[in-house]
């Protein structure tokens, strides 16, 4: 059982992490993860035994939370139990920070292997290496390539997992040869193969984003907050204007703030609401119905589920990426209008399973005949979620990560 937080750890907990669009923080549960993961950050002293302790805290967080029936399959070392040195080792080890490692964390406890989540990212060079020696696992996993977890990882002989889920604009270094036998990258952008290949990496590949499909459900229509969310058009996003106007970052943010303001503009007439940070208030003329930041859990799934024709209006710099809004608005069993790339052609059945818009005028039309037509729509969105239940859960992805090892059940050989 977890201790009860004290008022300096609900302050530290009241800080909440923010998803990368700025909406508010997410369900109990995932603040709850959040503030346990703070306190492993900074323990009073270095000595691994004590992180060990901080660790078990945060992986009995996830696993009461997120495994629920599946934690009888996670074995639990006792901080109090053998010495570091002889226990029994972890299968995975995984970086903990960001927006979707809860997720994987969630898939990861499912599978029945066992995990360990560290905050490596805060502890340092030197004490993130005697974590990790002491620990054991398996292999590393992060959601993010690291060049410095990969560099230590190379040092220790423990197999190292990347899967970069964010866009980075900076070219890579070129690194040492014997960094690249210990890394496997996976990317969530095809069009990110080329920045990994020019460093040297010979262990590429692309690996779409996902759903928890634990986590990301129907709502019940009866439900208050159905009732609540309801509305028969919807944007959740950022603006992206903050990013734009107080971050210098380069000039394809402007042009993707630009395309998104212009797409919600020409919905307006349609009835268009709009959730996200509130870079929203800094657009003008301010006409939009904007309705504030939305948490990224039970509230989000309840929009997804209950707007008749959700809109994806992605980083128009990504052309070829299909976003976490996709997989997790299918799964809650939502309608969705998307852009046409040639990812989601891999992915998805188009006209059957998921509806593509080729620009703004095309977006109105689309929506405009989805708003008319509701059984055609009900159809797309049933097979649509049949599609990401089979295909496109985290389970998926993880399954593909660690193919080949003896780290996923399905990986397994059978015997």
């Amino acid at each position: 059982m977890l201790p009860p937080p004290t008022p300096k750890e609900l302050e530290i907990k009241d800080l909440g992490s923010r998803t990368n669009t700025g909406t508010a923080p997410s369900d109990p549960l995932l603040e709850h993860m959040d503030f346990i993961t703070k306190r492993a950050i900074s323990p009073p002293s270095n000595d691994t035994e004590h992180i060990l302790a901080e660790l078990l805290l945060i992986r009995e967080s996830i696993i009461s939370g997120f495994a629920g029936a599946h934690s009888q399959s996670i074995q639990l070392p006792s901080a109090s139990g053998p010495a570091l040195g002889t226990a029994k080792p972890f299968d995975i080890a995984l970086v903990a920070g960001d927006l979707i490692t809860p997720d994987v964390a969630d898939a990861i406890a499912r599978s029945g292997s066992s995990l360990a989540m560290i905050p490596l990212l805060e502890m340092g060079r030197e004490r993130a290496t005697k974590t990790l020696r002491d620990l054991r696992p398996s292999c590393l996993l992060s959601v993010g390539f690291i060049a410095e977890l990969a560099t230590i990882c190379n040092a220790l002989d423990i197999p190292y997992f990347a899967w970069q889920t964010d866009p980075f604009f900076d070219t890579l270094p070129k690194y040492s040869d014997d960094l690249f036998d210990s890394t496997s990258i996976f990317i969530h952008d095809p069009d990110l193969h080329v920045h990994f290949n020019d460093a040297g990496f010979r262990s590429v590949k692309y690996l779409p984003l996902a759903a928890n499909t634990d986590r990301r459900a129907p709502l019940d229509p009866l439900s208050a907050l159905w009732n609540k969310f309801k509305c028969q058009l919807s944007f959740a996003g950022s603006s992206m204007r903050a990013n734009a106007r107080t971050r210098g970052t380069p000039e394809c943010e402007t042009e993707a703030a630009d395309f998104r303001l212009t797409a919600c503009r020409a919905l307006e007439s349609l009835g268009l609401v709009v959730y996200g940070p509130e870079d929203w208030t800094m657009t003008e003329p301010q006409s939009l119905d904007y309705r504030g930041p939305i948490r990224n859990g039970p509230d989000l799934t309840a929009l997804y589920s209950a707007t008749t024709v959700n809109i994806d209006l992605p980083r128009t710099y990504q052309p070829n990426v299909v976003n976490m809004r996709v997989f997790d608005c299918m799964a809650c069993g939502g309608f969705i209008l998307v852009p046409d790339n040639a990812s989601i052609d891999e992915l998805f059945d188009i006209g059957e399973e998921i509806v593509t818009y080729s620009s703004p005028a095309d977006l109105v039309h689309k929506v405009q005949y989805a708003l008319s037509h509701d059984e055609w729509r009900h159809n797309i969105a049933a097979s649509g979620r049949a599609r990401v239940l089979r295909d496109h859960d985290f389970s998926n992805r993880l399954e593909t990560i660690f193919e080949g090892t003896e780290l996923w059940p399905s990986s397994q050989p059978v015997l």
